[in-house]
């Protein structure tokens, strides 16, 4: 038998596995016959493993879509992204970019912010973890507010969305089994007219995510939390950051003590740079 890790060999299995058209010469391809069922079964238990993969990584758009639909779009992502990571948890990163692409989508123009919201939370979770330092905050009241930085919970970072994620999130996630039908069919009524209200009139609101523990949590935000929340994940100073709510001394004050309070704030640290 040739040697199965010749070029031509390797550039058979990309193509086998993606269902590409190659240009193998016929020679080549009578060469490697005795390897078809192979790639046959290795294709299968890609596009198996890979669709596993993908319903991990994206549990709220499975539930939304169902088992059928979601399969078949997992595959056709899978050929036209093939994999490139290591891990498979590292692999779906274009998934909800691609999904806009999806005419069968169409009737529901919010999964593409589900799947991005599915993907963030993955990733956040397997941020490295960082200890909380309550005994950094006295720094406030020792140093120059320029000269500090906020450090933020391990993945914190801000999401702009139009559609009404959360409570997408919350009917797949957090509907409670003790629910009476009526309950149940009111949220459903209520989260229509949201999604309504979203394709009629899109107003762009943040979302802020981080992780607690191990645990990726998400909630809306106002502009001003909003914009203080990004400055922080840009490193800018706690000058620049607490600047984000102008003279609003209340609000500042109680942003501070919520968010070191929900451990989105977990330290205090000088500023190694300057900006």
């Amino acid at each position: 038998m040739s040697n199965l890790f010749a070029p031509h060999y390797q550039q058979m299995l990309v193509a086998n596995i993606t269902n590409e058209p190659n240009n193998l010469s016929a020679n080549t391809v009578s060469e490697a016959s005795d390897v078809n069922d192979a790639l046959f079964i290795y294709r299968n238990n890609y596009i198996e493993t890979g669709i596993r993969a993908l319903s991990i990584t994206f549990p709220t758009v499975l539930a939304l879509l169902g088992e059928d639909a979601f399969r078949n779009i997992a595959k056709l992502y899978l050929i036209k992204h093939p994999k490139d990571c290591f891990d498979w948890a590292d692999y779906g990163a274009m998934f909800s970019a691609y999904l806009f692409d999806i005419d069968a989508l169409a009737d529901t123009p919010y999964i593409p912010e589900v799947a991005e919201l599915d993907w963030r939370l993955s990733t956040i979770e397997r941020q490295q973890d960082i200890d909380f330092d309550a005994d950094s905050f006295a720094l406030l009241q020792n140093y120059d507010a320029a000269k500090l930085n906020f450090v933020p919970a391990p993945g914190l970072q801000v999401m702009n969305v139009y559609f009404p994620v959360q409570e997408l999130y919350s009917l797949v996630h957090h509907a409670s089994p003790e629910e009476n039908e009526h309950t149940k069919a009111e949220g459903i009524k209520n989260l229509k007219i949201l999604i309504h209200s979203a394709i009629n009139n899109p107003v762009l609101r943040s979302i802020v995510l981080w992780r607690e523990h191990y645990k990726a949590l998400f909630e809306y935000c106002e502009q001003m939390p909003a914009k203080a929340f990004e400055s922080m994940v840009n490193e800018s100073s706690v000058e620049q950051v607490l600047a984000s709510f102008g003279d609003d001394q209340a609000a500042m004050s109680q942003w501070l003590q919520q968010h070191i309070g929900t451990r989105k704030i977990y330290a205090i640290a000088t500023r190694n740079k300057t900006t």
